[in-house]
Order: C-alpha cells, then structure tokens, then sequence
C-alpha cells in the first residue's frame, strides 16, 4: 500500500486504488493497492506520503462514513416508519439510516452510524464493516401492556 496527495486523479487500469478523501478543491488522498508505477506515470503531479502524513491529513479532514452496526429480525412488535425517524432524530443515538425490509421472517431493520475517520487504520475497518454482515438480534417478543 502506498499512499498519495494529488488533485483531480486518474485511475486508470492497471491501478487498484481507493480515494480516502476527495475535497471540493479537488485535493485527494489516494489509497493505492497494486499498480503504483502505472498511477505515479498516470499523475505525475501526486506525491507519495507516508502513513504517518495520511494519517494526520484525515484527522484533520474528519472525514465520516456510514457503516452498518446492528441488524434486528422483529418477528412480532413491527417499527413504523415514524418510530424509525424518531430513531435516527433522536440526538441521544448514532443512527442516521435505517434499512427496513420485509422477509420471510419477519421485519428486518439494518441500523446505519456515522463513524469519524482520524486514521488509515479507522478507514480500513470502517470499509471493512461496510462489506460485511452485522450481527443479527431476533426480537420475536410481543409489546407489553404497562399498568399504572
């Protein structure tokens, strides 16, 4: 892995890269995996950096992806949307999406979080949590009445 400050790069073939962070000034932090003599002739103007210097550029961008914490089968007590919206606006929680689905067990609900980015080693797992499975919770319990 080699890592890149350039503006408006190109990643062309040859090149297996992921782009840490984009400004709108066109500032990038590129993350190259394989292909580096083909990226450096592609932009000859990116400068290589090490880990340390990408490190505090992403501390300083505070950079936030939405990775997917928690997965809930409710099989029984079903959430409305109005109670998902309340989810994601209540300021005490991280989520900030709800995927809701239907299947054959019953409502599945994926709870999305904005997670803060300061390191390389923040980005890699973050985008390691997007491609995998949350752990899945079955709520298969029916509401129960409160007596006062």
């Amino acid at each position: 892995m080699k890592f890149y400050k350039t503006k408006h790069a190109e990643i062309g073939e040859g090149v297996e890269a992921t782009v840490l962070f984009h400004k709108d000034n066109g500032d990038e932090l590129i993350l190259v995996r394989s292909g580096w003599d083909a990226f450096a002739e592609q932009n000859p103007k990116a400068k290589e950096c090490a880990i340390e210097d990408a490190d505090k550029l992403l501390q300083k961008t505070k950079i936030k992806l939405a990775v997917p914490k928690r997965k809930e089968i409710r099989k029984a007590q079903k959430l409305s949307d109005d109670d998902l919206l309340k989810e994601i606006e209540n300021p005490e929680t991280l989520t900030v999406s709800v995927n809701k689905t239907e299947s054959e067990e019953g409502q599945v609900l994926t709870y999305i979080e904005e997670v803060e980015i300061a390191s390389v080693e923040d980005f890699l797992q973050a985008q390691n949590t997007q491609a995998s499975e949350p752990e899945t919770e079955i709520i298969d319990k029916e509401p129960q009445e409160i007596i006062i």
